[in-house]
């Protein structure tokens, strides 16, 4: 009997709260006293990264952190794994180029999640920069403050991560010079020998970073970012790591080795940050479900966070983020035209999210495309409305690359005149200096207003590059050369006939046709030079007519009419020899 009056009660559903900090949200369903314990914990951390590496926190993306009072309430969240199975995890952190998403339970709040947490929560906090980080720095920074621990009356971190020093111990460490200059795609490429090159590559960089954080290595405070700032300069790679650690590569990785063989790792301790207090409320229906359908998301459980987002819908108003969150599920589930109608309904709310104006723009474009890559028949207008797109996309995220590649890719068609094309492309060109794409794109408004030199330049750069670029920036490349060649040279050729200066027209594309031997402007030479050839022959014609020296007239026509002018010449010289037989001009005394 009481299984049975067990039964008839269920589970009591369980209470969510919203605490909210400046840089982040809590949405929880554990008790009032744990939220505020909870995510004073996590406000804690960032005011240790603030306090090392400040940031503006207005450029932090947002983040939300759902905290589940029990396990079983996480199970039906945790993410799901390329094979689709479930992955066991304590907890997760998702991120995407605007917000982020964290996923734990009470019960697994030990030191292996804290870690996960912590060193993503440190890639989000520097993601606040608007330039990128060195790979190095970025996973240094992430697995030192991966460490970050409370305590009654201090903070810490720092703390050896002993896989890091078993590591350094068993295999000789990695060069600095090398080590700087490591890239992302060069880890996780798969098989035994690149697990041990990330291996190395991740227990490295924290025992470089940890070393000038707290090591005695004579480099100035702020060494690191001075180097990071230097290496955007036009400085050698070597002269700034030397101006921002005051010494070579070799005197440094003698230090660091004698660091690392002394066994002994410094653990920062600080007392714990005064902030404002914080408060856990009641969280709306729309609060959870944003929550939740991001933490779908960001496991990959696609039909749930759909359906997440849909009650985000209903019950949040007439506001922009659901539909950019619902825009956001349909583009990662594969439907993109209802993913482009919420994004649709998002801008005409004026949307504060990037991803709505770049996608509305990258449709547009793509739809605009011809196979080769090149815009066709689009109008300046609609060209003008695709980078409007693309350059606010980028005023709302000047890191995403793809948006600079997409105005690169359509200013040519664009009116000139317009300094706010320059400025975005420079600015690409500053955070992604190896991207041909860009590069491409800020030679095209160059020479779109007027800079010629100074395009050619940039376009030979991409050209020459020694760094391989994918094929359809080449293809770009290469279509702009012979573009700016054939307008270059036939611009000239026509302002010299123009000014009847026929042999000089005709000697320059003999000249350029020796430079450049490819077939479409051979072909394009070949007809210009006959063109030249008949607008000549005309013209003397003419001049003959003009001064009725009738014989020295039927001279030439005959002269033409012998020669490898054009059909359409010739019928011409045919109806004027005809007018003078006619008239009986010119005609040989008998």
């Amino acid at each position: 009997m009481l299984l049975s009056a067990a039964a008839a009660f269920p589970a009591k559903e369980p209470q969510w709260l919203r605490v909210s900090a400046p840089e982040f949200t809590v949405i929880t369903t554990l008790s009032e006293k744990e939220a505020v314990a909870w995510a004073g914990e996590f406000a804690q951390f960032i005011g240790a990264l603030q306090g090392f590496i400040p940031v503006n926190p207005q450029r932090l993306p947002r983040l939300t952190i759902v905290v589940f009072g029990r396990e079983r309430e996480f199970a039906d969240y945790r993410p799901l794994g390329d094979d689709i199975k479930v992955q066991e995890v304590a907890g997760f952190f998702a991120r995407r180029d605007s917000w982020a998403v964290a996923g734990l339970a009470k019960n697994d709040w030990n030191e292996r999640t804290k870690a996960t947490i912590f060193h993503e929560g440190t890639h989000w906090f520097l993601s606040a920069f608007e330039l990128p980080n060195p790979v190095w720095l970025e996973e240094g920074l992430a697995e030192v403050f991966s460490t970050f621990a409370i305590g009654k009356k201090k903070i810490s971190w720092g703390r050896a991560i002993e896989d890091h020093v078993m590591v350094l111990n068993e295999l000789p460490p990695m060069p600095l010079e090398k080590l700087l200059f490591i890239s992302e795609g060069s880890l996780f490429t798969g098989g035994e020998e690149g697990a041990v090159r990330t291996g190395m590559a991740y227990a490295q960089s924290w025992a470089f970073v940890h070393y000038l954080m707290f090591g005695q290595n004579d480099a100035p405070r702020g060494a690191m970012m001075a180097y990071v700032r230097a290496l955007r300069t036009a400085t050698h790679p070597d002269e700034a790591f030397r101006q921002a650690f005051g010494q070579d590569y070799a005197t440094m990785d003698e230090k660091l080795r004698r660091y690392l063989r002394g066994g002994r790792y410094y653990v920062a301790e600080r007392p714990p940050a005064t902030l404002a207090e914080l408060r856990a409320e009641p969280a709306s229906v729309a609060d959870v479900e944003d929550a939740l359908a991001r933490l779908c998301l960001g496991g990959r459980r696609m039909g749930e966070a759909l359906a997440h987002a849909n009650h985000v819908l209903a019950a949040a108003g007439d506001s922009a983020v659901p539909f950019e969150l619902l825009g956001q599920v349909h583009l990662e589930r594969g439907n993109r035209p209802m993913a482009q109608a919420a994004f649709e309904q998002a801008v005409a709310r004026k949307s504060l999210d990037f991803r709505p104006y770049y996608e509305i723009a990258r449709a547009r474009h793509a739809g605009s495309a011809q196979p080769d890559g090149s815009l066709g028949d689009v109008s300046p207008v609609e060209a003008r409305k695709i980078a409007n797109g693309y350059e606010r996309a980028i005023n709302l995220n000047a890191r995403y690359r793809p948006a600079y590649e997409g105005l690169a890719g359509v200013v040519e068609l664009t009116p000139a005149g317009n300094p706010q094309d320059l400025a975005f492309l420079q600015q690409g060109v500053l955070l992604f200096p190896d991207n041909g794409m860009i590069r491409l794109g800020l030679a095209v408004v160059e020479k779109r207003d007027g800079d010629a030199t100074k395009a050619a330049m940039l376009l030979n750069e991409v050209l020459e590059s020694e760094k391989p670029q994918p094929v359809h920036v080449r293809n770009y490349a290469h279509r702009l050369e012979t573009a700016w060649l054939e307008r270059d040279v036939f611009g000239q050729t026509d302002a010299l006939v123009k000014e009847k200066k026929f042999a000089e027209a005709l000697a320059l594309l003999d000249q350029r046709a020796a430079e450049n031997n490819t077939l479409r402007f051979l072909r394009r030479v070949r007809v210009t030079r006959q063109n030249i050839q008949n607008t000549q022959r005309l013209e003397v014609v003419r001049e003959a007519w003009e001064g009725r020296q009738w014989t020295e007239v039927r001279r030439l026509i005959n002269e033409i009419l012998e020669s490898d002018a054009s059909p359409v010449l010739k019928a011409q010289m045919r109806r004027r020899l005809d007018d003078l037989d006619r008239r009986g001009l010119g005609k040989p005394k008998e």
